[in-house]
């Protein structure tokens, strides 16, 4: 059983053909329902959405197009980020006079990170946002 809290307001959407007509299937975890809306091909995103949108989409589309090209600069920036990063520790620790310091921020880093993970999940438990 999935706990609720974790669903929020996660949405399942997918387009099919209903009577020969293109239709956008969204399915609403929260609560089960479903909305069906005829699709013309707008997607009506404000310039908002559209950079949310961005940021939280997941998955491969099963062509190559300009998703699946975002998907892959994405991919590689990660990569590039934690190379960066832990190439970074490796020439801290080289430094000698620098690993206390370097712990302490390291440590103090450490212990923020979990509390906003702790307090951005109470968040979201309370508010199922």
């Amino acid at each position: 059983v999935i706990h609720r809290a974790l669903l929020g307001w996660c949405k399942l959407n997918f387009l099919a053909t209903v009577d020969d007509s293109p239709v956008r299937v969204t399915y609403v975890l929260r609560d089960g329902h479903v909305d069906v809306t005829r699709y013309t091909g707008e997607d009506g995103y404000s310039p908002r959405q559209f950079f949310v949108r961005l940021h939280t989409s997941h998955g491969q589309p099963p062509h190559w197009n300009g998703r699946r090209l975002w998907s892959f600069f994405i991919d590689a920036m990660a990569i590039a980020m934690v190379t960066w990063g832990a190439t970074g520790l490796l020439m801290w620790w080289q430094i000698k006079r620098t690993r206390l310091i370097g712990s302490g921020v390291i440590a103090i880093s450490v212990l923020t990170a979990a509390f906003m993970y702790y307090s951005m999940m109470d968040f979201y438990a309370a508010t199922k946002l």
